[in-house]
């Protein structure tokens, strides 16, 4: 089962963060400065060069196999009722904009019986999740720097304003780390000892999925 751990180890490393840290802060960016990030190919290259710059890129034996896309519109609602168009989404700079990046990781058989279609769908709705609260914390950090930088100019409300920052840092610090010590990791070490005792290829289904409810549920996006 060396291969099935090999590849969840991969999506475990993009869920922390270790592959995508230059690729996120340069979309936290383009966020921050209202330019567009609609296109697919340049997302794949800022991954592609996230990973090359990446600590743990040696594991990802295929780099081309971790792919991200923009979620399609959903054309089964018509323009004026739909939400917001897949162009439209990639051009917004709120929270919800990181809604629209889709990770795809390209198995050969017989690891896609694993990471079917579905389950990546699970995967990218954790994903998601996780993707905000990094996204609310580089906020935080990048607004107590501002905050700092300006603070003569707001010397009669800077104390304040600066207590209020520090207690939203503070406990995004703290859910950022248990999410990722108690819910990943600790779900992680489950899993991995679930696929060293399974012995067949329904046991190993059975332990990924019972590993995907586990942090679905734990991230709030369990359906």
């Amino acid at each position: 089962m060396s291969k099935d751990i090999n590849m969840f180890q991969i999506i475990q490393l993009e869920f922390s963060g270790d592959m995508l840290q230059q690729f996120l802060i340069t979309i936290f960016d383009k966020l921050d400065k209202g330019n567009s990030w609609d296109d697919d190919f340049e997302l794949n290259t800022l991954l592609q060069e996230s990973i090359r710059y990446s600590a743990d890129k040696m594991l990802l034996t295929a780099p081309d196999s971790l792919v991200v896309s923009l979620a399609k519109h959903d054309t089964r609602y018509d323009e004026e009722s739909a939400p917001t168009s897949r162009k439209g989404r990639a051009q917004g700079f709120g929270i919800d904009a990181l809604d629209a990046l889709n990770f795809t990781y390209k198995v050969s058989w017989p690891l896609d019986l694993i990471a079917n279609t579905e389950a990546l769908k699970k995967y990218n709705k954790v994903m998601g999740f996780l993707l905000k609260v990094k996204r609310a914390k580089f906020v935080l950090d990048e607004t107590r720097k501002w905050m700092w930088k300006g603070r003569c100019s707001t010397a009669h409300n800077f104390k304040q304003h600066l207590i209020v920052g520090q207690k939203l840092l503070h406990f995004v610090d703290a859910f950022h780390q248990y999410v990722m010590d108690r819910v990943y990791h600790s779900a992680w070490t489950e899993l991995c000892d679930g696929m060293a005792s399974a012995t067949t290829l329904d046991e190993v289904m059975e332990v990924h999925e019972a590993y995907l409810s586990s942090i679905q549920r734990q991230c709030f996006v369990a359906s």
